[in-house]
């Protein structure tokens, strides 16, 4: 765990993530793909009222 600190993983879903990336188990696009959340463009400001 020191290693990891030394190179800026400070917490251990950092290290969980950075080893699931190394081994293959998740890739690049499956971290893009969860970072959109289904609620994240409810933005309701500018809205008719029947919508």
């Amino acid at each position: 765990m020191m290693r990891a600190k030394e190179i800026g993983l400070t917490t251990a879903k950092a290290v969980t993530l950075a080893q699931q990336l190394v081994n293959r188990q998740k890739t690049k696009y499956d971290l893009i793909d969860e970072g959109f959340r289904r609620y994240t463009y409810n933005d309701r400001e500018g809205l008719p009222g029947w919508f």
